[in-house]
């Protein structure tokens, strides 16, 4: 059905960069009209910028494919494996990411078709690149077994006062979790994403913090013991849910938590603080 089919062998690791430009090449010789990367983040980055380039369309963590005429339909997982979606891609060329799954094995297929392997494929670096660092992924989420979950929202603002959160969360033995929006910010990393895209816990205690409560912010926390609640929109939808709710600054009032907890107990007569 294929009129050739091309593996590139890829035993290094650079900046993807370095391959897009002979990736771009090597499409204008081959045409080709599906591409297939692993399902990790560099290839995963290099499907979607590749996709971009030449004018085509991605598809991540793919699942299954179905050909059509001039289309293809992909399944893929949604919403931490609780839906399961099929997307049109119209644009040629295809790239695609294919997602781990667990398979019974089956036998080799002898393609009917010339297959081209390439080995020698070395990449350059681009002139413009001085350096490159490498970030390992963060570890899974501690969220699932934590006892109380410190969950902000855009309420926190900003980078500096995350980190300050993120001091008074380690004085009220709290792991911290983030709604949506404070992911996609930048602000959390994904690991730490509550809700229906993210993970659901189910806490002795919630303290969701400048969260406005969407419902699929809520559905996360909804196993929680006991979600208290801190807004300064006293009409806000997390206190529909809450058991308890704080009208005020989710900086003021979790910054004077902390404070209490850590404020020593005063002295008696003859006897010392403990």
């Amino acid at each position: 059905r294929y009129s050739r089919i091309v593996l590139i062998q890829n035993p290094d690791r650079p900046v993807p960069e370095a391959y897009l430009y002979l990736l771009e090449q090597m499409t204008d010789r081959h045409f080709p009209d599906i591409l297939f990367f692993a399902g990790d983040g560099p290839e995963e980055q290099l499907a979607v910028r590749l996709a971009f380039r030449l004018g085509g369309s991605a598809g991540l963590l793919v699942e299954d494919l179905e050909e059509q005429r001039d289309s293809v339909v992909v399944t893929k997982s949604a919403y931490t494996g609780n839906l399961k979606v099929e997307l049109l891609l119209e644009r040629k060329p295809f790239c695609i990411s294919a997602a781990y799954r667990k398979a019974d094995p089956v036998p080799a297929q002898v393609p009917d078709c010339p297959v081209i392997l390439i080995r020698d494929f070395k990449p350059v670096e681009p002139g413009w690149l001085e350096s490159f660092e490498r970030i390992d992924a963060p570890e899974e989420s501690d969220l699932e077994d934590a006892d109380i979950i410190l969950a902000v929202g855009m309420g926190i603002k900003n980078q500096e006062n995350m980190d300050i959160l993120e001091q008074a969360a380690a004085i009220l033995n709290a792991r911290i979790g983030a709604s949506r929006p404070v992911v996609m910010s930048a602000l959390a990393n994904m690991n730490r994403l509550i809700g229906a895209s993210g993970r659901v816990v189910s806490p002795e205690i919630c303290i969701a913090a400048g969260v406005s409560g969407s419902g699929a912010f809520c559905s996360g926390i909804e196993n929680s013991q006991l979600v208290v609640a801190i807004n300064t929109d006293k009409d806000a939808p997390i206190f529909n849910v809450a058991d308890a709710g704080v009208v005020d600054d989710m900086m003021a009032v979790l910054l004077a938590l902390a404070r209490i907890i850590t404020k020593k107990p005063a002295k008696k007569d003859g006897q010392e603080n403990g």
